[in-house]
């Protein structure tokens, strides 16, 4: 088939018309999108964006200590969720929210990191032993308490255990380590270790276990290939002064980072709203000895001073 010219140049200028329109478009998009008003341009095209659950009524959510994840309460049951989520005028990004919450409680400042017992290592083996059946075995306890040169002990927090995704090591800003699942301990366990209450680092190689049960455990270097033993359940402390300080000084040091609240970063659901998320900030609740819960609703100043655990 033979082409007149005149066919050639409206091809062109057909083509030129639909350039320059789709160049105008481009444009548009763009000045609307850097000026922050990017959601009126495109409202009348399909939602780009991840969908978001909606939620009706109560706006709580929970943090999974031990399983490093957030959940929302649908009024029933709590429910597992890896988009944004709605609540009315609130909208909350999944990976913001759940980070937030580790951070807080695995990298939030805590009090009294260091106690002083009053004991030699000779004196706290002996009321454990008295309290619990002798579970310290003769040889162990021999060899433990040669370090009783020492002195009176101190006991500090050692070991904090996170979840995979933190990385482990020595925390030189905390004054502690980070360190992962090994198959015994879970994210959230705690070990404080006995020292010399004069110089605070060298110790007779013992310490006690706390997990976010409240199973109260004690782990030290055996007398013959002098390695850590497997952890040992103390099953009675209470009715001993010094054991209940060591058991309820290592609680309290856990427990002390709800006393300040969390900041919880939401942006708002206004399609006219422009900015970054904003912090609301909320008092936790620690329950079921696993999960921080916040209700969105009842929001705080950040300087206020929360209940902590009761």
């Amino acid at each position: 088939m033979i082409k007149i010219k005149g066919d050639v140049i409206i091809s062109r200028l057909i083509g030129i018309v639909i350039a320059v329109v789709v160049l105008v478009i481009v444009l548009v998009g763009l000045f609307f999108f850097y000026s922050g008003k990017a959601f009126p341009f495109f409202q009348w095209l399909p939602d780009f964006k991840r969908n978001a659950t909606v939620v009706e009524g109560s706006e709580i959510i929970r943090y999974d200590i031990i399983g490093d994840k957030v959940q929302y309460y649908d009024g029933t049951s709590w429910v597992d969720f890896s988009n944004d989520l709605k609540f009315g005028d609130k909208n909350l990004n999944y990976e913001v929210v759940r980070k937030g919450f580790s951070d807080y409680f695995y990298n939030g400042k805590r009090q009294g990191g260091i106690v002083d017992l009053g004991q030699n290592m000779e004196e706290i083996a002996n009321l454990i032993n008295s309290y619990n059946s002798g579970i310290i075995n003769k040889d162990d306890f021999n060899y433990l308490i040669k370090f009783n040169q020492m002195g009176k002990l101190s006991m500090k927090i050692f070991n904090l255990y996170v979840p995979v995704g933190i990385k482990e090591g020595y925390r030189e800003d905390l004054g502690f380590s980070f360190k992962n699942f090994n198959g015994v301990n879970k994210p959230g366990d705690l070990e404080f270790l006995l020292v010399s209450s004069v110089d605070k680092v060298n110790g007779p190689g013992f310490i006690f276990i706390l997990g976010l049960d409240d199973k109260f455990k004690m782990q030290h270097v055996d007398s013959g290939r002098h390695l850590f033993v497997k952890p040992k359940e103390i099953l009675s402390y209470k009715g001993n002064p010094l054991l209940l300080k060591i058991f309820s000084a290592i609680k309290d040091w856990r427990n002390n980072v709800l006393d300040k609240p969390i900041s919880i970063f939401v942006s708002s659901n206004d399609k006219d709203f422009v900015g970054p998320p904003a912090p609301l900030y909320v008092c936790l609740e620690f329950r079921d000895n696993q999960y921080l819960i916040a209700n969105l609703k009842k929001n705080v100043n950040s300087g206020d001073k929360c209940g902590g655990v009761k």
